[in-house]
């Protein structure tokens, strides 16, 4: 995400999508990544959320893959969602 964090620094009007698979990246670093970036750039971070299998497993069905995207969407929204201190 080092190129998009850059880029956002350059410009001023073009939203930055990443792509990530947490297959391959662990959700509490990707959320780090992400939630960084969206502060570099002014909140204009978005993330394309990829479910894959691992190498070597079967395809998960489309049912399956959807449960995944919206159980690793909650995870991510709830490890990046700003703290209040009182």
């Amino acid at each position: 995400m080092s190129p998009l964090s850059a880029l956002s620094q350059v410009t001023s009007r073009i939203g930055f999508v990443a792509t990530a698979s947490t297959t391959n990246e662990d959700p509490y670093l990707l959320a780090r990544k992400l939630a960084s970036l969206d502060y570099i750039s002014k909140s204009r971070a978005a993330w394309n959320v990829v479910t894959t299998g691992a190498p070597g497993q079967d395809l998960l069905s489309v049912p399956s893959r959807a449960r995944l995207r919206q159980a690793l969407s909650a995870r991510l929204r709830s490890l990046t969602k700003p703290t209040t201190s009182d």
